[in-house]
């Protein structure tokens, strides 16, 4: 075989695996929007969050957001939040019981989309997720800073008083 030939078949390799990636990049992202979107699009991470946790506790729950901005601090991906908050119910909407003093402390990924804010599961790697998001124009513009910090006097510990 020429040299010519057999670089033409490395460089048509090179292109076939590049493309394969960026393929499979695409359909990860735009399958996990599509099951992101089913759960509701909404106009702040905040409110998703509040939306979620109202499906998951019995509707005497009061929720307080402790935190909610961006995961990362050093300005990449503003698009991808989370959101930590404190919720005391009598039980879960499943009828468990809550952890100490009737409390329990979730934390969400949430991204934003051109659309508006939609939860993300952890197992659905938000970031690889916002990578993809970013390169098709799919993430919508992000805030880098937080817009529920965490309250001045926090206790060190969760869960003690509401």
């Amino acid at each position: 075989m020429a040299k010519s030939t057999k670089f033409l078949i490395v460089v048509l390799g090179v292109l076939a695996f590049y493309s394969w990636v960026v393929f499979l990049g695409w359909r990860f992202t735009s399958t996990q929007l599509a099951i992101a979107r089913s759960g509701g699009v909404f106009p702040s991470a905040e409110k998703a969050m509040l939306a979620k946790m109202g499906r998951y506790y019995a509707p005497d729950a009061e929720i307080r957001i402790l935190h909610a901005g961006p995961d990362l601090h050093n300005g990449k991906q503003p698009f991808v939040w989370y959101v930590t908050a404190e919720v005391h119910a009598s039980v879960r909407a499943d009828g468990s019981q809550l952890g100490h003093n009737g409390c329990d402390v979730p934390g969400s990924f949430f991204v934003q989309t051109r659309d508006g804010w939609v939860y993300v599961p952890e197992l659905a790697f938000p970031h690889v997720m916002a990578y993809w998001m970013n390169a098709f124009g799919l993430a919508g513009a992000g805030v880098s800073t937080p817009s529920t910090d965490w309250p001045p006097g926090q206790p060190s510990q969760f869960c003690v008083s509401f």
